[in-house]
Formats: structure tokens, sequence, C-alpha cells
């Protein structure tokens, strides 16, 4: 069994979410060699900048802080309020911190259990495909979704019959339209995490 994730498979692990348990299992399978999990290599990229932006804004709003405490600090009839500020200002760097921290440890894990796929010639032309067709909206989920639909098409030019599903909590953008896509393929779409582990646990030895 091949499973592809994308990239809200690695932020779902990284952050904890609401399926992050589910996420779990996938990769503790991945481990026990039950299955072949695979990830575009533009998934970790992408999840990188995403806690990067997610640290610009923490900063943005830490600075702000900063510089109301400077003002209070200034302002007689405020300044006993200086102090309720700092458990914030304190947890918004101890989360950018550790947000970081927790990425490089998950992207680790990831890379010693999961196949990486390349952005190749042959994504980079389904892009385009793709984007015409207009299965799916963004760039860079049209990357992430080229990226597995190039490795689907690999398959099958091969021979190699492995089942196969992917699994994306995006049903927004990875809808109606790309689930054609996948069915060309024999690969089965599902738009849960939880979902998606329910049903291996039916077929996985």
């Amino acid at each position: 069994m091949i499973v592809y994730a994308e990239t809200n498979f690695i932020l779902e692990l990284t952050l904890g979410q609401e399926q992050c348990t589910s996420c779990r299992q996938l990769v503790n399978w991945a481990k026990s060699r039950q299955l072949d999990l695979r990830l575009p290599a533009y998934a970790f990229y992408e999840s990188r900048a995403a806690i990067l932006l997610k640290q610009d804004v923490r900063s943005k709003l830490k600075a702000a802080m900063d510089t109301q405490v400077e003002e209070l600090g200034r302002t007689a009839p405020f300044a006993e309020f200086v102090d309720a500020f700092d458990p914030g200002r304190v947890a918004l760097s101890k989360i950018t911190i550790g947000e970081a921290a927790l990425l490089d440890e998950i992207t680790a894990d990831l890379e010693a259990c999961t196949s990486s796929i390349p952005f190749d010639l042959t994504a980079a032309l389904d892009v385009n495909v793709f984007r015409e067709l207009n299965v799916i909206k963004g760039e860079a989920d049209l990357i992430v979704f080229s990226s597995v639909a190039a490795d689907l098409e690999k398959r099958m030019i091969a021979g190699d019959v492995a089942p196969s599903i992917f699994v994306t909590r995006n049903s927004r953008d990875f809808g109606r339209n790309a689930k054609g896509v996948f069915r060309k393929y024999a690969c089965d779409l599902f738009t849960s995490y939880d979902s998606a582990v329910g049903r291996l646990r039916t077929i996985l030895p």
C-alpha cells in the first residue's frame, strides 16, 4: 500500500492538531514497512515556510507589545500594568522557538521513513496542464498535486499496480476535480486522516 500525503500532514504532526494521532499512526506504519508513505519534496519546503510565516506574525506582535510596554512604563497612571505583559511576551518567544524545534524533529523523522517525490520536469509540465484545466487552485497546491500525479503516472507506466491512496485535510482545494485525476490512476482520495487510517486498519496486515 502506497500512501501519498501533502504539506498539511507535516503541519498536523508539528502543531499537534486535531487529527495528529492518525498522522502518527501513518508514520508508525511507514516505520514498520506496512506501507510506503510518500511526500512531495515541496511539502517540506512549504511546511517550513508556513512555520516561518507564523513566527513572523508573532515577532511583529511581540514587537508591538514591547513598544506598548515601553510607552506605558513612561506613563505614571498606567505603569503598574507593565508587568502584566510579561507572561505573554515570554510565551510568544517560547512558542516561536518550540515550533521551529518541533518542525526540525518531525522533518528528520519523516525523512527517515518516507519516500520523497521530486518536483521534476514531468511534474512541472503537469502544473501547466492542471492549471489550465482548473483542477487545483493555488500555485503551492498545484506543485504538490502535480508532484503526486507525476509519481502516479510513472508508476502506471512501469506497471506498478500496488494500491494507493492520497490523504489530505484540504478538501476545498483537493476536491471534486482532483478526485477525477486520482481515479484515473486508481488512487483513492481521502479528505481526513482519521478516515484514511480507519480504512487502512481494515486492509493492512
